[in-house]
């Protein structure tokens, strides 16, 4: 239905596409979308906007949203935020001010947590250079973690997480050759050796990981 609504945003009027800009607007701002319906959303929000705005199909570039990079910076907050909370303080939450809930639980909200990060990951790809430093620090830490991060940050990573960071890494290496040439040739270590130590790499629960590097 998302792949529909792009391919026939085109067709629509200016005041049709207005509508189905903010619907979907929202409903990708509420981080509540199946993992598989994210990218799609984001497309058909990035297409309607254009129809809005009178963009001609031959104009493939060069049009970044007004909504882009506010959502961009309400997904970096949600994961630098989530990464540096100690136990009691976790980021959990739905909605696009990441609100706290479960003070007393040590854990992430892993479900909120790959929302926003990909969320984050395909609007940063019609965003270039929005993305803070900080967060692809962040994100990067996540894959390659530091001695020092695990003793400083009691919330660590887990394998779902970590399979969405390699993701995340993809699609901003597509957008950064830089990045790439430093990120790219260290993912191949992570099908020996997964980022954290637990649980051991024989475990199932890297698979996703694998096949994701893959």
């Amino acid at each position: 239905m998302l792949k529909v609504l792009g391919r026939v945003s085109i067709d629509l009027s200016v005041d049709m596409a207005k509508v189905l800009e903010s619907f979907l607007l929202n409903k990708i701002s509420e981080f509540s979308l199946p993992f598989s319906a994210i990218r799609p959303a984001v497309d058909a929000l990035y297409l309607m906007s254009r129809q809005v705005e009178g963009m001609p199909p031959s104009e493939s570039s060069g049009f970044v949203p007004v909504w882009g990079v506010p959502l961009i910076h309400s997904c970096e907050q949600f994961i630098t935020s989530a990464f540096h909370a100690r136990p009691g303080n976790a980021a959990s939450g739905k909605g696009n001010q990441g609100r706290k809930k479960n003070q007393s639980s040590p854990s992430i909200d892993e479900e909120a947590l790959a929302r926003y990060m990909l969320t984050f990951a395909d609007v940063s790809l019609i965003c270039p250079g929005v993305v803070k430093k900080m967060t692809i620090a962040t994100i990067q830490t996540i894959l390659f973690p530091k001695n020092s991060y695990i003793k400083d940050h009691q919330i660590p990573p887990s394998p779902k997480s970590c399979s969405v960071a390699v993701v995340v890494l993809g699609k901003l290496c597509l957008q950064d050759a830089r990045l790439a040439a430093r990120i790219v040739p260290s993912l191949g270590s992570l099908l020996q050796k997964p980022p954290l130590p637990h649980p051991p790499p024989s475990d199932k629960a890297w698979a996703p990981l694998r096949n994701n590097v893959i």
